[in-house]
């Protein structure tokens, strides 16, 4: 399924790079895409506000996705 949306992901990924660089306190994140279909790739994160759906995992700094 990703090879679908691989295009996309990488030139917004190169775009969220170009305009910030991080300094030292970067944080891994886990972030939720909801998905209501059926796959076997999904994941069930209770904590989260969509608990359903596909984990990304992320570096973020100040609230902002810098890669995923």
């Amino acid at each position: 399924w990703y090879q679908k949306v691989e295009p996309l992901s990488s030139n917004l990924s190169s775009k969220f790079q170009r305009f910030m660089i991080p300094a030292s306190n970067i944080a891994v994140d886990e972030m939720i895409v909801q998905f209501t279909g059926r796959s076997a790739y999904t994941k069930c994160i209770p904590s989260k506000p969509i608990p359903h759906g596909f984990k990304i995992l992320a570096l973020c700094e100040h609230g902002y996705t810098w890669d995923y």
